[in-house]
């Protein structure tokens, strides 16, 4: 009796491994990732200041077979104080707090090619967007005022787009480049008739990744198959 219920429960085992949904086997992939972001602070297209720092982190959902990206969320935060190569607004010393990039309304991330197929690794790029980011800013006069300190201004922006690269080794994503425009500090605030544009391009490698519900799904019918044999093997003794 005992040997035909596992003999059953082996079958409901490897029916429901095969019924899942391709999607639950070959999901996308959430990575976790860290790294570096290269900061850029322009004028016009005359950039004021650049500078590269560490503390970027975040997440990418990414569908290697489709390919798409399917959301993701990326941040940095309290970088500077930045020295201007010539002050804008009065102002030649800024601080980043905070900023952060996210999906906006109506995100397309399909738009994901693949460039270079590997080994070792399969290169793609992409285009995607439109993005919301956010970014809490204070800037100042190094000498002094006026003009008056600008501190912990809270600015919104929504970008059309974000470009790079994503070199992935299963199941590692071993390099993300992320260029994308934080955004424009309106230059009628500063008294200045261009706007500040503030760019960031991450650079990033995954430090680990986030099991989808189907995977965990799959691994759960797995233990209880394996739970099964065992006491069925027990019994038997």
């Amino acid at each position: 009796m005992l040997g035909r219920i596992g003999r059953c429960f082996r079958w409901v085992v490897l029916g429901a491994v095969l019924t899942l949904p391709a999607s639950a086997v070959a999901a996308p992939i959430v990575y976790i990732v860290q790294g570096d972001v290269n900061i850029t602070l322009s004028q016009g297209g005359a950039n004021l200041f650049s500078q590269i720092v560490n503390g970027a982190t975040g997440f990418i959902n990414f569908d290697s077979a489709a390919p798409s990206i399917n959301a993701f969320s990326l941040s940095f935060s309290n970088e500077g104080p930045f020295s201007l190569t010539s002050p804008y607004g009065g102002r030649d010393t800024f601080t980043i707090h905070s900023a952060s990039l996210v999906p906006g309304t109506g995100f397309d991330g399909t738009n994901v090619t693949l460039t270079a197929p590997g080994p070792p690794f399969d290169q793609f790029s992409y285009v995607i967007g439109p993005l919301d980011a956010s970014a809490t800013i204070s800037a100042s006069n190094s000498s002094g005022p006026p003009p008056a300190d600008l501190v912990n201004q809270v600015f919104n922006f929504t970008n059309p787009n974000a470009n790079g690269s994503l070199f992935l080794a299963q199941p590692s994503l071993n390099i993300l480049t992320f260029g994308a425009t934080i955004g424009s500090l309106p230059g009628n605030l500063f008294g200045e008739n261009n706007d500040l544009v503030i760019t960031a391009n991450f650079t990033l490698l995954s430090t680990g990744v986030v099991p989808e519900p189907g995977t965990m799904a799959l691994m759960g019918v797995g233990l209880l198959g394996l739970l099964a044999m065992g006491r069925h093997k027990a019994a038997r003794r």
